[in-house]
């Protein structure tokens, strides 16, 4: 879908969501946390919901932490209404601080669909399936 076929509101969705997932991406906890509302949920599945903003900040610092060099890239991205849709890939090494008790220095491929429900300019839902790939030690 082009550019032009959203509304503006639908335009700032997208705006909002990228802010958040380029946060996390280029480790800037801050930017991530900066478009999400103060009573934000976070649902990833197979794992329990976070509730606010410090539940959240310190999911992704465990994820800093646990892939010191992970880097996420939006791979898709499409909005309908207050809804953002996003398919998100990256490639990560598992750092000797991984709270996932998997082994250091192996290789991980992620892969994340997520659907971020964004209201008055913040993202106060969002709702994720994460496949990661174990592949081997660098």
């Amino acid at each position: 879908m082009a550019d032009t076929d959203y509304t503006q509101q639908e335009l700032a969705n997208i705006a909002v969501v990228r802010t958040h997932i380029e946060g996390f991406g280029n480790r800037d906890v801050e930017q991530a946390l900066s478009v999400l509302s103060d009573d934000v949920i976070d649902e990833d599945f197979g794992e329990p919901p976070k509730h606010g903003k410090e539940e959240i900040r310190q999911e992704i610092e465990e994820y800093l932490t646990s892939f010191p060099d992970l880097r996420w890239e939006i791979v898709d991205i499409f909005a309908h209404n207050d809804q953002v849709t996003v398919e998100i890939k990256a490639q990560a090494t598992r750092g000797p601080d991984s709270i996932d008790g998997g082994e250091a220095g192996t290789k991980v491929n992620f892969w994340v669909a997520s659907v971020e429900h964004v209201s008055n300019g913040k993202i106060d839902h969002m709702k994720a399936y994460i496949v990661k790939e174990e592949l081997s030690n660098a």
